[in-house]
C-alpha cells in the first residue's frame, strides 16, 4: 500500500499538482503517513527528493557530527555531503518503486528556477512581513494584496499548507 502511495505522488506532481493539493487530498481520504499520522507538504518534498525510490541505495553519502553550541551547554547535530568517491551502493537493498525517469522528471520541476522566483514577485512592500505575529497560533504574519487594490496581513497558516492546520485568523489592514 506505501508504495501506491508512493507511486501517486511523484505521478501526480509529475502531472503539476502542487504538494499542498496532494497533501490536502490524502489527508481528505484520511490515508496514513508512513509513520500513522497526518501528511504535510515538506514531507511529500522529501519524498519527492529520496532518490531511494529509484531502488538505488547509497551507503556513507552523508556524514554526521556533533558540536557544541556557544556556551557548551548543547551539541548541534549537522550533517554534510561526503565527497562522492566515498559513497558505497548497495545492489539489490530496495525494490525499485518509481522509474528513473519518472524521478528525474520530478527532479527538473523541483529544481527549476522559474518555479522558485514565482513566489518572490512583490508588487508592494509590507514593512511589517514576517515582523509581527498572529494573536491566534503566533506564527508570522505576511503581506497580502486583495482584489488588486487593499492590502492586508494575514496569518501564514491562514491559507498556505494543509487544511487541517489552517490559522482561524482575521485579516489586519496594512493602511490604516
Amino acid at each position: 500500500k506505501q508504495a501506491e502511495v508512493v507511486r501517486r505522488l511523484f505521478n501526480e506532481f509529475s502531472r503539476g499538482t502542487p504538494t499542498v493539493r496532494i497533501t490536502n487530498q490524502l489527508n481528505d481520504e484520511h490515508v496514513p503517513a508512513f509513520s500513522g499520522g497526518i501528511w504535510y507538504p515538506v514531507t511529500l518534498h522529501r519524498m519527492l527528493r529520496n532518490e531511494t525510490y529509484t531502488g538505488r541505495t547509497i551507503y556513507r553519502r552523508t556524514l554526521v557530527t556533533e558540536k557544541w553550541q556557544p556556551g557548551g551547554r548543547k551539541k548541534k547535530r549537522h550533517v554534510s555531503i561526503r565527497p562522492q568517491s566515498e559513497w558505497i551502493e548497495i545492489d539489490n537493498a530496495s525494490p525499485p518503486i518509481v522509474s528513473v525517469e519518472l524521478f528525474q522528471s520530478v527532479q527538473s520541476i523541483l529544481d527549476d528556477p522559474e518555479r522558485r522566483r514565482l513566489g518572490h514577485r512583490r508588487k508592494y512592500s509590507y514593512a511589517l512581513s514576517g515582523r509581527i505575529k498572529c494573536i491566534q497560533c503566533g506564527r508570522a504574519m505576511v503581506g497580502q494584496t486583495l482584489r488588486k487594490q487593499w492590502r492586508y496581513y494575514r496569518c501564514r497558516r491562514a491559507f498556505a499548507g494543509p487544511k487541517h492546520a489552517r490559522c482561524p485568523t482575521v485579516y489586519v489592514r496594512a493602511d490604516g
